[in-house]
């Protein structure tokens, strides 16, 4: 029976790192990864055991944090305040020009 090999999703999670970190770790050469049709990135849970074992980097003790909707939300309108705002002023302009 075939092995079932793990995506970069499935080998950021095992290791407790981030997606971006698992695969700035595969350019660097230390972690193995099998390249599928030259973009898809798969993990032998062997080689992800072995790294994690002899790195002190991917022992993390806390958990990743989740990014979740309300903080997107909340970094929307905090990033973009200023054109939401111009806008507003925009289009009561606009409405005041146009009414009468």
């Amino acid at each position: 029976m075939a092995e079932k090999l793990l995506n970069v999703e499935e080998a950021a999670s095992f290791l407790r790192l981030s997606v971006k970190e698992v695969k700035e770790l595969v350019d660097e050469g230390k972690i193995a990864a099998f390249h599928l049709d030259g973009k898809y990135l798969r993990f032998r849970r062997e080689d992800l055991a072995y790294f994690q074992s002899s790195s002190p980097r991917s022992q993390r003790e806390e958990p990743l944090e989740v990014y979740t909707f309300r903080d997107g939300f909340h970094d929307f309108f905090y990033f973009n305040d200023f054109y939401l705002l111009s806008l507003l002023v925009v289009f009561a302009i606009l409405w005041w020009l146009l009414r009468g």
